[in-house]
């Protein structure tokens, strides 16, 4: 369980500098698709284990 908050926190962390280092950088465009791209990737596999938890339930 503690894994699991280490990678959450790290995972905020490397959003927040996303944030800090790419926002002047890059043009709008690319920014967003590369946020969008990368928010699709988590909530894939978010689904993932969300289904994989109610398999477990249901059995």
């Amino acid at each position: 369980m503690l894994r699991r908050f280490g990678i959450t926190f790290l995972a905020i962390n490397l959003y927040t500098r996303y944030f800090e280092y790419f926002w002047d950088g890059l043009h709008k465009v690319v920014f967003f698709l590369v946020l969008a791209a990368s928010l699709a990737l988590i909530g894939r596999y978010a689904e993932k284990i969300w289904h994989l938890g109610e398999r477990e339930m249901s059995e």
